[in-house]
């Protein structure tokens, strides 16, 4: 159940950690109209949250 729990708020986490980085730049991933401005997308890394279910 706690791993189900896991993978279900993995996803969910990084869904939304995606959308706020798209709102943040004002343009979504792998988008190639010109930009505004000179911030950038620059990379992809892992990170692990800790809950109180655990880390995810």
């Amino acid at each position: 159940m706690n791993n189900a729990l896991k993978d279900l708020l993995g996803s969910m986490f990084e869904s939304m950690l995606k959308s706020e980085m798209n709102h943040h730049l004002g343009y979504d991933s792998n988008d190639k109209v010109p930009k505004k401005d000179e911030n950038r997308r620059n990379g992809y890394g892992t990170k692990t949250l800790k809950t109180s279910q655990g880390e995810v």
